[in-house]
């Protein structure tokens, strides 16, 4: 079986193109750089001034980032290859959810507090090109499930059936009686008067 990108609606196609760029910009495009006077007293000697990519800036939240790439890709390529997966949730709200709590991580990380003192580290243009790409990831995965007929509030309701199914299905351990005190399927149990 083939993969028929004609398949791979628009969300999807959004998602998609979302994740790719999110990757260019995490590797390839500086997030944070040297600036302020520490950045004219580089100029003034001489120094290229140090830059840092999104993949190197953020330790813990390069994780999110690319599991977020990896989701919208893997739901557009189950898309174009007529692949369906069997989830208590639909894959497209479960992408939004990813990404959107990534988007507002970065976007925190960004916008308020950028790593180091703001009269030294100055943001480039990757980290908001990083962040407007999660910005369509999520949209992308919100036009995904609109388009799959799933609101917001359905899935809740298969996040909370499911998260309950896992815990009915967790049975607490039996307590062990000996044999000679479990009552017979054919007597009533006696109870102690």
């Amino acid at each position: 079986m083939g993969l028929d990108l004609r398949l791979v609606r628009g969300g999807l196609r959004i998602a998609a193109i979302g994740a790719v760029l999110l990757f260019i910009f995490l590797f390839f495009f500086d997030w944070y750089g040297v600036g302020g006077s520490l950045g004219a007293l580089a100029d003034r000697v001489g120094v290229k001034r140090p830059t840092i990519n999104g993949w190197h800036a953020h330790s813990d939240l390069r994780w999110l980032m690319l599991l977020t790439i990896i989701g919208a890709l893997a739901l557009t390529f189950m898309a174009a290859s007529q692949r369906k997966v069997s989830m208590a949730v639909a894959p497209s709200a479960i992408l939004t959810a990813l990404s959107g709590v990534t988007t507002i991580l970065v976007a925190y990380r960004v916008i308020l507090n950028n790593p180091g003192p703001d009269s030294v580290i100055d943001v480039k243009i990757g980290a908001w090109l990083g962040l407007f790409s999660l910005i369509g990831i999520t949209v992308g995965g919100y036009l995904a499930m609109r388009e799959e007929g799933v609101s917001f509030s359905e899935a809740g309701d298969q996040a909370r059936t499911a998260v309950s199914g896992l815990a009915s299905s967790d049975p607490a351990p039996a307590a062990a009686t000996p044999a000679g005190d479990a009552p017979s399927v054919d007597e009533p149990p006696t109870t102690p008067a």
